[in-house]
């Protein structure tokens, strides 16, 4: 019996024990002092500034490659052997830069032949024209006596035999002076094929000098010294790049904003920081079917030849003013690639998730987020969580 009565008494000590620290717990929260108010450590003094609208250019951004002003083949006009060769690739030549030269004895024998040839035709010119002169005063001389003559004949005073042989005469001196006449055509027509045959030659003797058609850049250089050239074969290629041209495509619900002789400003990827000003020249007039944009060429001065054909640029073209909301860009911080900001919000920092827009010098647009006139911290934005309690120094901070 005492047995079972310990044991029934053993029980209620963890009971007890635990009842006991129960109430110390009690007592002493009951004795912990008050949390002194204004003093929460998660308050934070910043800067702040109201959401407000700004003018804003509107700007086309596209992408495109640069490409030559003109290009031209570079061949022979007539067969020959190359005796110079004058220029390499990357070479920059001006228009009427001599580039190759063919060897000239054949051409100079052709040339003094075709220059012998017009003076022996321009004696036979003047040979003829003096056979001409004789033809003409025999002519006149003839008619003046046969008119004599008839008038005598018709008096009875000379016999018909004498009249006959001044008729015969006139006939003879008319036939002679057609004759010295064609003779002049033909001696004429002989002078002038032998000027074409000395101008030929002297033009064929100066293709043997074979010059740049524009000025541009030399590529695809293709002849050697020594070579035989047939006329029309391609020795090089001449590239203008002064000035040079930007190729865009605009989208075909944009091109209401484009037109020749807008300015254009242009960045490359190989000079960062460095801007080109170039103008829209050409807006094809008929577009791609597929992409429903239409090829236009920008036109760009490039004096300082720093654009080069197949390099890849970026084209800014306005068009026209806006008002948008924009912030300071320190306002903003990013978590998985998605832009927030913290709104002041009855003293609390709340975080707010927005969609940015451009840079605007040293402020950012904001398309979706936020209204004009809320208010949005620009410093201590790192240190800050949501629902923080937040003291602002100054709202109106200078932009």
């Amino acid at each position: 019996m005492k047995t079972k009565k310990l044991s029934r008494k053993l029980w209620l000590i963890p009971f007890i024990a635990i009842l006991i620290i129960g109430l110390q717990q009690i007592s002493i929260a009951q004795n912990a002092p008050a949390p002194v108010v204004g003093k929460d450590l998660h308050t934070h003094t910043v800067l702040a500034t109201a959401v407000s609208k700004i003018t804003k250019e509107n700007e086309l951004v596209l992408t495109g490659n640069i490409t030559a002003y003109d290009t031209a083949v570079v061949s022979s006009k007539i067969a020959g052997r190359v005796n110079q060769v004058l220029v390499k690739n990357g070479a920059y030549v001006v228009a009427g830069q001599p580039l190759v030269t063919l060897e000239t004895g054949d051409y100079n024998r052709a040339l003094e032949i075709s220059q012998t040839q017009l003076k022996k035709a321009i004696f036979a010119l003047e040979t003829s024209q003096a056979q001409l002169e004789n033809a003409a005063v025999v002519l006149a001389n003839t008619a003046s006596n046969l008119e004599r003559l008839q008038t005598l004949h018709q008096a009875g005073a000379i016999a018909q035999k004498d009249y006959d042989d001044a008729v015969v005469a006139m006939q003879q001196a008319e036939t002679a002076a057609l004759v010295a006449s064609a003779g002049v055509q033909m001696t004429e027509s002989g002078v002038l094929a032998a000027e074409i045959a000395v101008t030929q030659a002297t033009e064929q003797l100066a293709d043997t000098t074979i010059k740049a058609k524009l000025n541009g850049v030399v590529t695809g250089r293709e002849v050697t010294l020594g070579q035989v050239l047939a006329p029309g074969v391609s020795l090089m290629e001449l590239h203008q790049i002064t000035p040079i041209y930007a190729v865009v495509n605009i989208p075909q619900r944009k091109l209401a904003y484009v037109e020749p002789g807008q300015q254009v400003q242009l960045t490359v990827d190989t000079y960062p920081g460095h801007q080109f000003t170039g103008a829209v020249e050409l807006v094809e007039r008929v577009g791609n079917p597929g992409a429903r944009t239409f090829t236009t060429k920008i036109k760009i001065a490039n004096q300082e030849k720093l654009l080069k054909p197949a390099m890849f640029a970026q084209a800014q073209i306005n068009m026209g003013e806006t008002e948008v909301l924009a912030i300071p860009q320190q306002a903003f911080f990013s978590r998985e690639d998605q832009y927030f900001v913290f709104v002041a919000e009855n003293g609390l920092a709340k975080s707010r998730q927005v969609e940015t827009g451009q840079v605007i010098g040293q402020l950012v647009e904001v398309k979706s987020g936020l209204t004009e006139g809320e208010t949005v911290i620009i410093t201590s934005v790192s240190k800050l969580k949501d629902g923080d309690a937040i003291i602002i120094e100054d709202k109106e901070v200078k932009r």
